[in-house]
């Protein structure tokens, strides 16, 4: 695991104006960073100077914004960032059940933060508890 990229995101997540864990926010502008254009980890994250010089970028896909590092997408190309399974970063990135809420518009920024510091200290998902 790549613990520097991991205190990258959690130093990228609590600097974040704007946190929203449900989407993407398409905006013209991606650089726009006060509109919440990518609100999510992944999204706060592609928004680094780290991620940017590990060769990753946000791109426009019809009507969403992705971030690809490595050839890989979305959480996987944060799993390639953090140099972690797959599994916890969708665990992290998109699956609401690990939060155990209803829908990832419902995840705060505290209880990302609180999974990231997990991961850093166990470099694993398993057993995690909100």
């Amino acid at each position: 695991m790549n613990k520097r990229n991991v205190k990258v995101s959690i130093r990228a997540v609590t600097e974040r104006k704007n946190f929203d864990m449900s989407c993407w926010f398409v905006s013209d502008n991606v650089q726009d960073i006060d509109c919440g254009t990518a609100a999510c980890i992944g999204g706060c994250t592609a928004l680094t100077p780290e991620f940017k010089a590990a060769g990753g970028f946000i791109f426009n896909s019809h009507t969403t914004l992705r971030l690809k590092l490595n050839g890989m997408t979305n959480h996987m190309a944060m799993a390639e960032f953090w140099d972690i399974h797959g599994d916890y970063s969708e665990d992290i990135c998109i699956n609401e059940y690990f939060y155990d809420v209803d829908d990832l518009q419902d995840v705060t920024r505290d209880m990302a933060l609180k999974a990231l510091n997990y991961l850093l200290e166990n470099e694993t998902t398993e057993g995690f508890i909100v």
